[in-house]
């Protein structure tokens, strides 16, 4: 006669069979050999392999040395303008921007062949400026030199623009050009810090530079 299984006896025999149904888990299978040899084959290849030239990608992003750092993209632009004040009431934006172009080759004030200023950004007829925008930062500190000059006889303000921010600096990449001022007749109204340098200030705004000398 069959003797009846206890309770107990039939859970383990489920048990067990739930188990041997199980998936084999993956952390209980030893590494696959073929899978190694491929990592290594795959990890010498790329140790053997030859870098890319330094880099075709870079020389063109480069272009001759004059990337700027992503912090000053856009500033050499701010850096590239110049301020004209004074200007004649009736003034042309290309024959003033052809007149400076003409004084700053006569001075020796340009890098490279051409004309140094490229346009004139905007003209206020009313308050009598103007904004000149040129090729290169040097050549833009360089045409600061022509503050003074006369033009139609109006003696032009050349300056920064009153928003020109210093900071971040651009860094010069060329000399910047000494403009020979004697070629045009001029005396440089920039002096440099010394023992004869003296400031004069209270004149009444009806006198002119004549006087004032």
């Amino acid at each position: 006669e069959r003797v009846p299984r206890s309770e107990n006896s039939e859970e383990s025999d489920r048990n067990r069979d739930r188990s041997s149904h199980r998936k084999k888990r993956r952390f209980d299978s030893g590494p696959d050999p073929n899978k190694i040899k491929e990592l290594l084959t795959k990890r010498d290849r790329d140790y053997d392999k030859t870098p890319d030239s330094p880099t075709d990608q870079q020389n063109q992003s480069n272009a001759a040395g004059l990337k700027k750092p992503p912090m000053f993209v856009g500033c050499d632009k701010h850096a590239k303008r110049a301020y004209i004040g004074n200007i004649p009431a009736d003034t042309d934006a290309i024959d003033l921007q052809c007149f400076l172009n003409l004084s700053m080759n006569a001075a020796g004030g340009c890098l490279e062949d051409g004309n140094p200023v490229l346009n004139s950004s905007f003209i206020n007829l009313d308050k009598r400026f103007m904004f000149v925008e040129l090729r290169s930062v040097e050549e833009t500190t360089a045409i600061m030199q022509l503050d003074g000059i006369k033009y139609r006889n109006h003696t032009l303000k050349i300056r920064r623009p009153v928003d020109y921010d210093r900071n971040p600096v651009i860094e010069p990449e060329r000399a910047i050009p000494k403009l020979n001022l004697s070629k045009l007749g001029m005396i440089s109204t920039q002096v440099e810090d010394s023992e004869l340098k003296l400031f004069v200030g209270g004149l009444p705004q009806s006198m002119n530079e004549e006087q004032i000398k």
